[in-house]
């Protein structure tokens, strides 16, 4: 397993149990409370159209960046405060993102993707600027 571009131990679990093997990517993914805490390695499956992490302990969402062909992506309960790696996808149609503590610069996010959005869930998400210690 040396050879895969995946570095979290949940994640690599739930690519398993899809049926993911290499050069067999999957365009669905629902990894609920998995414990997962890093997406790395997301940006080598480039035709994910539907993404469903609920309920693992994301922050950074900057492997999805390039995810263009993303419709769907659904992370309720995690804990991610950044979206602007979200800004360049064009495609997503439904994003849920109900109680993580989002950034103020969230909203600017948000509001540039309003044009392709056609469902969004904000139920129980803060707004909070993030303490730097």
């Amino acid at each position: 397993a040396a050879d895969l571009p995946f570095t979290d131990d949940g994640l690599i679990s739930c690519l398993i149990d899809a049926g993911w093997a290499a050069g067999a990517a999957p365009n669905d993914l629902t990894c609920i409370g998995g414990g997962i805490a890093s997406l790395a390695g997301l940006e080598s499956l480039p035709f994910l159209r539907r993404l469903v992490l609920n309920r693992n302990r994301i922050t950074d969402l900057s492997p999805l960046a390039d995810s263009e062909n993303l419709h769907e992506l659904s992370l309720d309960g995690n804990r991610v405060a950044d979206l602007s790696p979200l800004a360049s996808l064009t495609q997503l149609e439904r994003l849920a993102l109900a109680g993580n503590p989002l950034n103020p610069e969230a909203l600017a996010v948000l509001s540039t993707m309003g044009n392709s959005l056609t469902y969004l869930n904000l139920r129980a998400t803060t707004f909070t600027q993030q303490e730097v210690a």
